[in-house]
């Protein structure tokens, strides 16, 4: 029998469609300064999209059979796949913030609660890739179902964040150790004057959420 001398993606006429369309929306208010309440912004962020896809493989004939152990060539999915997902999104959260000291001090403690919600649907199917009997077989089609299959996940997330930061700073310099000269990977210091460094960090930070 003449040898094909084509490729196996050739013979196969291996390609790939795929499509996909997402939209989304956000939405933010702000509850002015903070001067009559906590309570400064909330925010809502949903999406939804779908995506799609057909790819016939060079997965060759041989591999979608197995005559000594049938039950895996009933789990082989066959040489064209093709799946169908949507999947949809929800955010949204709440922000608190007080000011913990002089306005523009750089004081202030953050709280945030927030829900989320996600689902994502796929429909998969498989096909056999080929059509025909050996002598008179015609690759790189869809053709016999080998897979179908729904997969659905769903998930939900409950949080809340806090943190208190401040910073207060101050620094002077005079007669400071400093770098006089640097040469060859040879250094030479001198002194620069006094120096004053004043300061006070405070940072916090904790996550609340079911575990």
């Amino acid at each position: 029998m003449p040898q094909d001398s084509r490729g196996q993606a050739a013979r196969f006429n291996t390609r790939k469609n795929t499509w996909q369309d997402q939209a989304g929306v956000s939405w933010r208010h702000r509850f002015g300064d903070g001067e009559n309440s906590a309570l400064r912004e909330n925010q809502v962020v949903a999406y939804s999209g779908q995506r799609s896809v057909t790819q016939w493989q060079a997965l060759p004939v041989a591999r979608q059979f197995n005559a000594t152990n049938p039950s895996l060539t009933e789990r082989q999915p066959g040489g064209v796949i093709d799946f169908d997902r949507r999947c949809a999104s929800v955010d949204a959260h709440l922000v608190w913030r007080w000011n913990m000291g002089e306005p523009g001090a750089g004081r202030n403690a953050q709280w945030v609660v927030g829900a989320a919600a996600d689902t994502s649907t796929e429909d998969r199917r498989g096909f056999e890739n080929f059509l025909g009997a050996p002598t008179v077989r015609l690759p790189g089609v869809t053709c016999k179902l080998r897979r179908d299959e729904v997969n659905r996940l769903q998930s939900t997330e409950l949080g809340a964040d806090a943190s208190l930061d401040a910073t207060v700073f101050e620094a002077r310099s005079a007669n400071e150790i400093g770098v006089a000269s640097n040469s060859g990977g040879r250094a030479t210091f001198q002194n620069v004057g006094r120096t004053l460094r004043r300061g006070v960090e405070l940072a916090g930070h904790t996550v609340l959420a079911p575990g």
